[in-house]
């Protein structure tokens, strides 16, 4: 899963950071995670986060139940929702 977004006007790339770190504990407890980065911000601004599941499926739970989580409203009101974009795609390459 690869989300691509910027940060709100105003939101300082440490508080960005902190707020998607305060989703962590969820985030590793849902079935089938494998592991989480977000890295960012590029020189245009645009954060990645990338999170490793184990199956489409259980990204797309994972994705649908994080919208009603009362933790993730930090991490959601710290993002241009309109800058958004999310793939999932399949590992290549993995070490």
């Amino acid at each position: 899963e690869m989300v691509t977004f910027r940060a709100n006007a105003g939101v300082t790339a440490i508080q960005l950071r902190d707020a998607a770190a305060s989703i962590n504990g969820w985030v590793a407890a849902q079935p089938g995670f494998r592991s989480r980065s977000l890295v960012g911000p590029d020189a245009d601004g645009v954060w990645t986060d990338v999170v490793r599941w184990e199956s489409l499926e259980l990204a797309r739970a994972a994705a649908e139940n994080i919208l009603a989580l009362p933790e993730a409203g930090a991490f959601m009101a710290a993002i241009d929702p309109s800058s958004v974009t999310m793939k999932h795609v399949p590992i290549a390459v993995s070490l």
